[in-house]
C-alpha cells in the first residue's frame, strides 16, 4: 500500500450513492483506499438535494440556500466558490486540510477548484493536483443551461468562467483523468502534462430475494408481462433524449408492457406530465410507471427483471455510467450510438441494439422485448466484465501511485 495522503473533493456527498456521479466517486474512493494508506473524500453540497452524508462532508450554510434555489443548474459553481468565499465552509475545509496535510488533492469535475485554488495558496500548501473529469464541463454546462431555457446573455459568462477555470486546472495538474478518449485529447490540447482515460464502470449488480419477490408480485398484480427500464436522473440530457428517441406518445408499446422510469427522471415527467385533461399526458401514464428512487437492492431487482434496458441519450459528454450498468446486467439493451461513447467495442455483444432514429429506437424496444436472449460466450463475458470498476480505474490508480 503506497504511503500517500489523498484528499478527493467534489460538490456532492457519496454516502449511499445513487446517481451516476456519486457512484463514480464512490468507486474512485473505494479503489484508492485499497491502494493508498490515507484517502479522504469531502463533498461540499446543498443538503436539500442530498439528505445523507458523512461527517467530513460540508453542507453549505443557510445564507447560500436561497442562491442555490434560484439557480439550481449552477449550484455546483456556488458550492465550489463557497470553499473560499463562505466563512463557514472555508473554516471547515481549512481545518480538514491542516489535519490531513494531503500530498495530493484530487479535484473532481472542476467546480471545487473555484475555491480550492485560492484557499491552498492562502494556506501556503502545495500538494500535487489531480484533475478527475466527468465531462468537459464548459460545453456540457452550456447544453444544460440552454436546454432549460436560460437566455444566451446569461449563459455565455457562466460558460466562459467555467472554461477559464477548467483550462487553468488542466495546466496546473500533474495528471488529468478523463472519462473518454475525446475528452482526454481535449485536455492534452489545452496543456495537460499527462492525461489518461478511466471510463465509467459499474460494480457487480446484486439484489435480494425479498426485492425480487416484491417486484415480481407487483408486475403480476398489474398484468405487466414485459418491462422496458430507463434509469436516469432529472439531468436534462436524460429527459431530452427520452423525449427525442422514445417520445411521449407511447402507444407503440404492447398493451401488456410498461416503461419503468427509475431515478430522478421520474420527477421530471411527474412534474411536467400531470394535466388531467391532456390526452397525451393521460395515455403516457397508461404505459409508463414512475419508480422514483429505489434503494440499491430494489434498483438491482428492477434491472434483473427488465426485458430491455433503454439508453436514449442524444447529447451530453463523458462516458455514460448507465451504459456500463446495462451491459453488465446481461439484459437486452437498446441504445443510441451516443449512449455507447467510449464503449464502442461493446456494441457487438449479443442482445445489444443500436438505433439512432426515433422510429428505429421504438422498433428496437419492441423487438428486444419479444426476442429470445442470446447467451454470451466466454470471450463476450470477459468483454462485458471490462466495465467493472476495478478494470476501469486500474490505470488511474497506477498513475496516481507514481506521483
Amino acid at each position: 500500500m503506497a504511503k500517500k495522503r489523498i484528499l478527493v473533493v467534489n460538490t456532492f456527498p457519496i454516502k449511499n450513492a445513487l446517481t451516476g456521479g456519486q457512484k463514480r466517486e464512490e468507486a474512485i474512493v473505494h479503489t484508492y483506499k485499497k491502494a493508498f494508506d490515507t484517502v479522504q473524500y469531502v463533498g461540499v453540497f446543498f443538503n436539500e438535494h442530498y439528505k445523507e452524508y458523512d461527517p467530513a462532508d460540508i453542507p453549505i450554510p443557510p445564507e447560500l440556500v436561497e442562491t442555490m434555489r434560484q439557480s439550481p443548474h449552477t449550484g455546483d459553481i456556488v458550492c465550489g466558490k463557497a470553499i473560499y468565499d463562505n466563512p463557514t465552509v472555508k473554516r471547515k475545509m481549512t481545518a480538514l486540510l491542516k489535519r490531513l496535510k494531503p500530498d495530493i488533492v484530487q479535484i473532481e469535475q472542476v467546480f471545487p477548484y473555484f475555491g480550492m485554488k485560492p484557499l491552498l495558496a492562502e494556506l501556503g500548501m502545495n500538494p500535487k493536483i489531480v484533475f478527475s473529469s466527468h465531462n468537459v464541463e464548459a460545453p456540457h454546462k452550456r447544453e444544460i443551461l440552454e436546454s432549460v431555457g436560460m437566455d444566451k446573455k446569461e449563459v455565455d459568462p457562466i460558460v466562459k468562467e467555467i472554461d477559464d477555470v477548467e483550462k487553468d486546472l488542466t495546466r496546473v495538474s500533474e495528471l488529468v483523468i478523463a472519462c473518454t478518449e475525446s475528452d482526454r485529447q481535449y485536455y492534452a490540447k489545452y496543456g495537460a502534462k499527462k492525461s489518461i482515460v478511466a471510463r465509467n464502470g459499474m460494480a457487480p449488480i446484486k439484489t435480494t430475494q425479498e426485492a425480487l419477490s416484491k417486484w415480481r408480485k407487483y408486475f403480476a398484480e398489474h398484468s405487466i408481462n414485459k418491462k422496458a427500464v430507463f434509469i436516469g436522473s432529472a439531468h436534462p440530457p436524460n429527459w431530452v433524449g427520452f423525449e427525442q428517441m422514445v417520445g411521449t406518445g407511447v402507444g407503440f408499446m404492447p398493451f401488456d408492457s410498461r416503461i419503468l422510469l427509475v431515478g430522478g427522471i421520474s420527477d421530471y415527467f411527474e412534474q411536467n406530465f400531470h394535466e388531467e385533461y391532456n390526452p397525451y399526458h393521460l395515455t403516457f401514464w397508461q404505459r409508463v410507471i414512475p419508480c422514483n428512487r429505489p434503494d440499491n437492492d430494489n434498483l438491482a431487482a428492477i434491472i434483473k427483471l427488465a426485458d430491455v434496458i433503454i439508453l436514449p441519450m442524444t447529447e451530453g459528454g463523458g462516458s455514460n455510467l448507465k451504459t456500463a450498468e446495462a451491459v453488465l446486467s446481461g439484459r437486452p439493451v437498446v441504445g443510441t450510438s451516443h449512449a455507447f461513447r467510449s464503449f464502442d467495442e461493446l456494441k457487438d455483444l449479443p442482445n445489444v441494439y443500436i438505433a439512432d432514429t426515433p422510429d428505429a429506437f421504438r422498433d428496437a424496444i419492441v423487438r428486444a422485448m419479444r426476442g429470445p436472449i442470446k447467451p454470451r460466450n466466454a470471450s463476450e463475458r470477459k468483454l462485458a466484465d471490462s466495465v467493472l470498476w476495478e478494470n476501469c480505474l486500474a490505470g488511474a490508480v497506477k498513475e496516481v501511485g507514481k506521483l
